[in-house]
């Protein structure tokens, strides 16, 4: 069973480029991604335009030992494959858990 859900934290994406952003996903990588889970989500699948924005709310819910969790929040996306630095570009977030059973911090949303 899962800890107490924190308030979900908002990533915002920015399209400040010459041309339309081409999102294929937004997903959680990572060792502690059943930490983490998405609430909601504009990116995915979406044409940003510029300049335009989108947005991945993300929830953390401690599940395992007390301590830091860390997991990515992983865009795939036109501009990082045009660029050949592999399918796109990571936000990390993390989590810590508190000593009591359920109880957890959304400690840090890091691009």
């Amino acid at each position: 069973a899962g800890g107490t859900t924190t308030v979900a934290r908002l990533v915002t994406v920015t399209n400040n480029g010459p041309a339309a952003l081409h999102i294929a996903s937004a997903a959680l990588t990572g060792a502690n991604t059943p930490e983490f889970t998405i609430t909601n989500n504009t990116c995915a699948g979406a044409t940003v335009p510029s300049p335009g924005t989108c947005t991945v709310s993300v929830a953390y819910s401690p599940i395992t030992a007390a301590g830091a969790h860390t997991a990515r929040l992983t865009f795939v996306d036109d501009v990082a494959q045009a660029a050949g630095i592999g399918s796109g570009e990571d936000v990390v977030l993390t989590g810590n858990a508190g000593n009591s059973p359920g109880a957890g911090e959304f400690t840090a949303v890091t691009p």
